[in-house]
C-alpha cells in the first residue's frame, strides 16, 4: 500500500497530519501488511509529522517491526533525517521503558 501524502494532505505536512495518517494505517501495520509512505510533491514537512507519525504508531508496536513494514519513498534529504531521527526517539524511548520497567519490577521483588 502507498500513501501519496500530497495527495491525502497537499504540500505542506505537521503533527495532525501525522496523527491522522497513523491512525489510519496502524491496524494495517499491526496486521503485517507493508506500508510506503510518498513523499513526493510535498514542500514543507515539518519535524512534529515525523514524531506524531512514528511516535503514535511505536506505541502499539515494536520499533523494528514498525521500521520493516514502514518505508518513505521520494523523500528529500532533510524529510529523510527527520524520518531517521524520529525513528531513533522512538527506539530509545522504547529501550528506557524497558530499562524502568526492569528496575521496577527488581525492586518489588527485592
Amino acid at each position: 500500500m502507498t500513501i501519496r501524502l500530497v495527495e491525502r494532505f497537499g504540500q505542506y505536512i505537521g503533527r495532525e497530519e501525522g496523527l491522522a495518517l497513523a491512525n489510519d494505517i496502524a491496524s494495517k501495520l499491526r496486521a503485517k501488511q507493508c506500508c510506503t509512505v510518498d513523499f513526493d510533491g510535498v514542500e514543507v514537512s515539518l519535524p512534529s509529522f515525523f514524531n506524531a507519525l512514528l511516535g503514535r504508531l511505536a506505541e502499539g508496536m515494536d520499533v523494528d517491526a514498525l521500521e520493516s513494514r514502514l518505508s518513505p519513498i521520494h523523500e528529500t534529504e532533510l524529510q529523510h533525517r527527520s524520518w531517521v531521527s524520529s525513528l531513533r526517539s522512538a527506539r530509545t524511548t522504547d529501550a528506557d521503558a524497558d530499562r524502568m520497567w526492569t528496575a521496577e519490577r527488581q525492586a518489588l521483588l527485592g
